[in-house]
């Protein structure tokens, strides 16, 4: 699958994912800490663990204000997408990365050292602006700068670096496990969110000096007239000698679609002139996410909390290691597999799993079916295993791949708007979901939509494995 002449590339490509991570750690950021942040820790009984009244860890004060703060971060992610793709076609594919490193770092050492939770707010919108540009420029580079036999592999592992973000987050979770200031509980039950918080600024921090040891991408040096340094890039991308004929068919390939003007005017037309591209895109972010997904990585301890499990902060992680390996593997074969067939199984997957655990909450509606909590575990991995094998690397994909060059970056952006309206909406009407209707209700929901996820693929999406990006174009043009 790779190559000696593919080490510069694989290089490139993981620096980049490093947004990749950080998007995740952002995302995850409420899993270990909520329950903390709103003082609902409970036992394995059932019972309430009270924090005192003299911890500067228990901020967020109603179930209003612990789901505004839970889901506020993607109104900033939203504000994210909108600049990103534009600033991408504007200043070139890598200065987004370091621009959103400057807000990501900074965001997360206040966040860390302040209790007021209209600042809270304020900062996770800041932090959800990193995350937004962050996801809507890595897999758009990931895609112009491989090569179309391992553009698979490559752009499909933003989902993989997105899952090792959330178990990272975790993973710090735990490591910041603390006593309660009230007598009688010794054992750390508590997570110092604080600690975590500056943890998070590891990613970012990272990130902020690789722009500069990744080269700008070819395409966009293309677009931009910029020939020859287009050839120099590709030179080392490809690992060639500058005479090599692919080469030279590649950069023609490149030239030919070139345009040297930005108008946002005219790439907003062009994207609604891909009406097929734009509707496949945009609806495969809107359906996953009506899946559960942001539930599950925002809340996954609070979900294992009330399902009453012992340790929910390790079974979270147990889950979230489980989803990277699902997505290392899901990596390897989509070039081999193809992304319809592996599609098609994740929504399989994912509507399963979430009915399932609709129907534990169902049986333990009365507290009585604690001997079933496994079930909830079960599900848990099974929905998280189908997402990664399939909907998570894929629909990163999907918009590197299936829009022309001159509004790539918008249509991601548009895509990544999307996704994040829609886990907005998703996450701040939660808590109203359940104390409307039921939680198990909820999770049939989620199921409903997988299955009609299944249906709009299966309609929609064509094959694009082995295709060259041109050749990808073609599939739209009538």
């Amino acid at each position: 699958m790779f190559g000696s002449s593919d080490l510069y590339v694989i290089i490139c490509s993981c620096i980049s994912l490093l947004g990749g991570v950080a998007v995740g750690v952002g995302l995850a950021f409420t899993g270990p800490t909520i329950d903390t942040m709103r003082n609902t820790v409970i036992d394995t009984a059932g019972n309430h663990i009270d924090i005192g009244t003299d911890s500067d860890l228990h901020v967020l004060k109603s179930g209003t204000e612990s789901s505004i703060f839970g889901a506020i971060l993607l109104v900033g992610a939203i504000i994210g997408t909108l600049v990103g793709g534009p600033l991408a076609d504007a200043v070139g594919r890598r200065a987004p990365f370091f621009i959103a490193s400057v807000i990501s770092v900074p965001s997360f050492v206040v966040l860390g050292c302040i209790s007021n939770v209209y600042g809270l707010m304020f900062v996770r919108v800041v932090n959800g602006s990193a995350v937004g540009i962050y996801w809507s420029v890595v897999s758009v580079y990931i895609g112009e700068v491989a090569p179309t036999r391992l553009r698979g592999v490559l752009g499909g592992s933003m989902s993989l670096a997105m899952a090792l973000g959330i178990a990272l987050t975790y993973t710090f979770g735990v490591a910041a496990l603390t006593d309660a200031s009230v007598p009688g509980v010794t054992s750390k039950v508590f997570c110092n969110w604080r600690l975590v918080s500056f943890l998070c600024t590891i990613p970012s921090g990272v990130q902020l000096f690789t722009p500069f040891v990744i080269p700008e991408s070819p395409r966009w040096l293309a677009m931009k007239g910029r020939t020859e340094e287009a050839r120099r890039v590709l030179v080392r991308l490809r690992g060639v000698l500058p005479t090599d004929p692919e080469l030279s068919k590649e950069l023609a390939a490149l030239c030919s679609t070139a345009t040297d003007t930005y108008n946002l005017r005219r790439v907003f037309h062009s994207w609604i002139l891909c009406w097929r591209e734009a509707l496949i895109s945009v609806m495969i972010h809107v359906l996953v996410q009506f899946t559960g997904v942001s539930v599950a990585t925002f809340f996954q301890t609070s979900i294992f909390l009330k399902a009453r499990l012992g340790r929910p902060d390790i079974m979270a992680i147990t889950v979230q290691l489980v989803t990277v390996a699902a997505n290392a593997v899901a990596c390897c074969f989509i070039e081999r597999s193809g992304r319809r067939p592996l599609l098609l199984m994740s929504c399989l997957g994912m509507m399963v799993s979430q009915l399932v655990m609709g129907a534990y909450f169902y049986m333990d509606r009365n507290g009585t079916a604690s001997n079933l909590a496994w079930l909830s575990v079960v599900s848990a991995y099974l929905y998280q295993i189908a997402y990664a094998f399939g909907s998570g690397p894929v629909r990163f994909m999907i918009s590197s791949e299936i829009f022309p060059d001159q509004i790539r970056s918008f249509a991601a952006s548009m895509s990544a708007l999307g996704n994040t309206v829609s886990g907005f909406v998703c996450l701040v009407t939660l808590e109203y979901a359940i104390s409307g209707t039921s939680i198990e209700a909820v999770f049939w929901f989620f199921g409903c939509i997988a299955a009609m996820l299944f249906t709009f693929v299966y309609l929609m999406v064509p094959e694009t494995k082995g295709k060259s990006l041109d050749e990808v174009r073609a599939l739209f043009v009538h």
